[in-house]
């Protein structure tokens, strides 16, 4: 009924999972089929039977019968000669599997092998079309769908027409498929590759890299073509169409989820997120519901927490590593990839203050809660002061790390800084005079802002897992700390963490590890960012019992 939906990852050995929509609850994982993730996925017309791809050696398809319980391997598998997967389809009319791939499209029927096991029968298709010249080189092919009718027809008029296969290639063309799996139509659709196609009944919808998105009939007759990129005034590569209704839902390459009225061709956005390379940084707003995020597409993006949607954003300067809001939530910094920084206003992201002392990426910035200083913590393994007060201006670099100074953390006072590096030493600065103080007695009753630092006391439980903790950060109320480890999951324990072994709480999302992890002002929600997947997770927190 439209309640059960798969998903996949990209992993070693990758899981896939069936959910249903309506209790959001795992009904079933899938495993020990594919390697190195998953790139396609399509249930049958009953939605008894899964086609998943793979993306490792042999690229194999595999086919499930999912809700058999007893059964926890494919019904079949077949390896296909292609350097990658793109698509599969379940074709509604005789369950025949389509799969597209680089120079490759190839229909399959589950049968039986002479000894009565289950296999994946296969028939390539050919890449001719009647009357037509054929293709020198076969095209990739990127998306497939196919074709639905009214149900008020003939049966076998119907039948004529319904679940027509239909393929979009990297050279801009719609391709019709007859039954034999040959082409029986062609049409230039877009200015380059065609990405995705979506069916309704008696047509379908196309988007391609020209950023626009076209409506067919099944007759492949254009009837309308939005300019998307020129309505969102951006450079647009549509990735994904689905339609219902009169409105078309667009995914794009940016990562943004857009929505098309095909009446007045109006686009609005549904929801954005980063869209080049990894998120690295999450800070969370001192007293409101808003956490801010950056990454390798150099935007700095604010979000709304209740909303859970992007509120504000502004291109800064390059690629961010950190960012920070000021104790009186007024200010935000960021740290970027090649030794500089930045300073933003909340009300309008104006910049207003920028600084450039190092070479390599600032991985940790920090305001100090009297908002006297800031320090600025890089790969070249210093710690730079700027006075707040005066213009941002210089006032020296704290010495002493021999890695990468990765986490900051002010005592509640503001005379004393804490810092911890790649190297794992956690060392303690004099911020007045400038010096490393020696010894941990000097140090052991100073209350502590924020502690995020991955080594220390209070954390002392977290080594001894044989896990590498990426990032921690202890809740606003002193009673949890949250970590990511290097196995990908998010761990809660209560604060502090002295013996190894500790209860926890333990959930898992991101595809690699996360690279940062944040509490909200009112430690209502966990904020964390990955690197690998690009993905920045909004958790409810559980703090493990006593």
């Amino acid at each position: 009924g439209g309640s059960i939906v798969a998903t996949a990852e990209r992993a070693l050995n990758p899981t896939i999972y069936i959910w249903d929509l309506s209790t959001l609850a795992t009904v079933r994982e899938l495993t020990d089929a594919h390697q190195g993730g998953v790139s396609a996925m399509s249930f049958s017309k009953d939605g008894k039977r899964l086609v998943t791809a793979g993306m490792g050696q042999g690229h194999v398809v595999a086919v499930w019968e999912w809700k058999n319980d007893k059964k926890n391997s494919p019904l079949c598998t077949q390896s296909l000669k292609t350097p990658k997967i793109f698509a599969v389809g379940y074709n509604p009319r005789d369950d025949v599997i389509v799969a597209c791939g680089v120079s490759m499209i190839e229909f399959l029927r589950v049968g039986l092998s002479r000894t009565g096991q289950r296999v994946l029968e296969h028939l390539p298709g050919v890449f001719a079309v009647s009357n037509r010249a054929t293709h020198d080189i076969s095209p990739s092919m990127l998306c497939v769908a196919f074709t639905k009718t009214e149900f008020s027809l003939t049966s076998e008029l119907q039948n004529a027409v319904e679940g027509l296969c239909l393929t979009g290639s990297d050279i801009g063309n719609i391709y019709l498929w007859k039954r034999e799996e040959q082409i029986d139509m062609i049409v230039a659709a877009h200015k380059g590759s065609v990405y995705a196609l979506s069916t309704f009944v008696n047509g379908f919808a196309s988007g391609g890299k020209d950023g626009k998105v076209r409506m067919w009939n099944n007759d492949l007759d254009p009837l309308r073509t939005y300019d998307i990129s020129a309505a969102a005034m951006a450079e647009i590569v549509v990735k994904a169409v689905d339609q219902k209704q009169g409105v078309v839902l667009i995914g794009t390459a940016s990562s943004e989820i857009l929505q098309l009225d095909q009446d007045s061709g109006e686009v609005v956005t549904v929801t954005r997120g980063h869209k080049e390379g990894g998120v690295y940084a999450v800070a969370t707003h001192p007293t409101k519901a808003l956490y801010a995020s950056v990454g390798n597409d150099a935007v700095l993006r604010l979000w709304d927490l209740a909303n859970k949607r992007e509120w504000k954003r502004k291109q800064v300067e390059g690629p961010g590593r950190s960012v920070a809001f000021s104790p009186d939530g007024k200010l935000i910094a960021v740290g970027h990839h090649l030794g500089s920084w930045s300073i933003h206003r909340l009300d309008n992201m104006d910049e207003i203050a920028s600084g450039k002392d190092r070479k390599k990426a600032i991985w940790a910035i920090k305001f100090s809660p009297n908002l006297r200083f800031m320090a600025v913590g890089s790969e070249d393994a210093f710690i730079d002061l700027y006075d707040c007060v005066n213009d941002y201006d210089w006032l020296g670099a704290l010495q002493g790390h021999t890695g990468a100074v990765r986490e900051l953390d002010w005592s509640e006072d503001s005379r004393l800084l804490q810092s911890c590096g790649s190297d794992q030493d956690l060392l303690y600065w004099n911020v007045q005079d400038q010096t490393l103080i020696s010894g941990f007695e000097a140090t052991r009753n100073t209350s502590w802002d924020t502690w995020t630092s991955t080594v220390g006391w209070p954390v002392q439980g977290l080594v001894g897992s044989g896990l590498q903790t990426e990032s921690c950060c202890r809740s606003l109320s002193s009673h949890m700390i949250a970590t990511a480890n290097s196995d990908s999951l998010i761990r809660l324990y209560r604060y502090p963490c002295v013996v190894s072994g500790a209860e926890e709480n333990l959930s898992g999302g991101h595809v690699g590890p996360a690279h940062c992890v944040r509490f909200s002002f009112d430690d209502g929600y966990l904020i964390t960012c990955a690197e690998s997947d690009r993905c920045v997770f909004q958790w409810l927190p559980s703090s493990p019992a006593a």
